[in-house]
């Protein structure tokens, strides 16, 4: 569940996000508005997917695993 939370608050960022530009210490200037559209595209694609595979496996019924 933590893992989900964590994209949850990643999506409501980029929703309330601000618009403006940062600069790195080499001095490159980076747009808000990319930085929080690639956090959203690696959240979506990583994170919601891991927690639903991981929601789907647990819900599954267990299968018998006797050794013979």
């Amino acid at each position: 569940m933590p893992y989900v939370s964590v994209a949850l608050v990643l999506t409501s960022r980029f929703l309330t996000r601000e618009d403006g530009t940062v600069t790195d210490p080499a001095g490159q200037p980076w747009q808000l508005a990319d930085l929080g559209e690639t956090t959203m595209l690696v959240s979506v694609f990583t994170m919601y997917f891991v927690a639903l595979l991981s929601t789907l496996l647990v819900g599954r019924p267990r299968q018998d695993r006797t050794l013979v």
